[in-house]
């Protein structure tokens, strides 16, 4: 979408219920991963999914300053964020993910995502624990061999057949 397009929708979508609001907050620390400065945010999530049900996730993050990549527009990437953001994993396709605060700039190399979930048909709040590690980071070229098609290798034109032929 355009800047503009995108300030429509999030304009929008301030009267919209289930959407899902984040708000992502620089804790001021920094520490040094990867012989780069890595800058520490937090972000909150919650989505309320009727009346007496709902979701948070806690993001809690380190990020190096690094071009990222994707061809989206720099405002849905980086800085101040107060709109629709293509990071993170939506419920559904059509959840609309509004931001307050910034969108973590950079690279993740250390990501915490803790969610749970409150959910009225079950018995006690569930709790899920994600850690996501960079373990090893170089800017050093890539081996070209890397890229070689290997000797012997035959196209496949489809993945799967079932016993009859069928795809």
């Amino acid at each position: 979408p355009t800047e503009e397009e995108f300030r429509k929708k999030l304009e929008k979508s301030k009267g919209d219920a289930g959407k899902i609001v984040a708000k992502t907050v620089d804790t001021g620390e920094r520490l040094i991963l990867f012989g780069r400065t890595a800058k520490h945010f937090v972000t909150s999530m919650t989505e309320r999914i009727g009346e007496n049900s709902k979701v948070e996730k806690q993001i809690d993050g380190w990020y190096v300053d690094m071009p990222e990549p994707g061809c989206a527009p720099e405002y849905l990437r980086h800085g101040q964020a107060t709109g629709v953001s293509l990071r993170g994993n939506l419920t559904k396709p059509t959840d609309l993910l509004v931001y307050k605060g910034l969108n973590p700039p950079g690279y993740a190399v250390k990501e915490t995502l803790t969610v749970r979930y409150e959910i009225h048909s079950m018995n006690a709040p569930r709790e899920v624990v994600i850690l996501r590690a960079v373990k090893e980071m170089s800017e050093a070229p890539l081996d070209s061999g890397l890229f070689q098609v290997p000797a012997g290798f035959t196209k496949v034109e489809e993945l799967y057949r079932d016993h009859a032929g069928k795809r």
